[in-house]
């Protein structure tokens, strides 16, 4: 069974083959840093266009205004995707 990191590294790679217009840059991370690095981040209009955070902090990050809605994601068509991965 792959990592979670294995596993995420195959989707960007699916991901990309499937969207060629679209190039993913995969960063890891702390568990112990990640939140105020992305508050950080978001805070200077630099967050990550997707990232995997433990369940505890979605709802603070959504509260403020600094997640996303699937619906608005998927409006995206080119560009960089910036994926900010946790590492326990």
């Amino acid at each position: 069974m792959p990592t979670l990191m294995e596993w995420l590294r195959q989707r960007v790679y699916s991901f990309e083959k499937a969207n060629p217009h679209i190039k993913v840059v995969q960063s890891q991370k702390s568990w112990n840093m990640i939140r105020e690095i992305l508050y950080a981040d978001f805070s200077a209009g630099a967050g990550p266009d997707i990232v995997n955070v433990h369940a505890n902090y979605a709802p603070e990050f959504g509260e403020a205004g600094a997640l996303l809605s699937t619906q608005q994601v998927s409006r995206l068509r080119t560009g960089t995707a910036v994926v900010c991965s946790s590492l326990s």
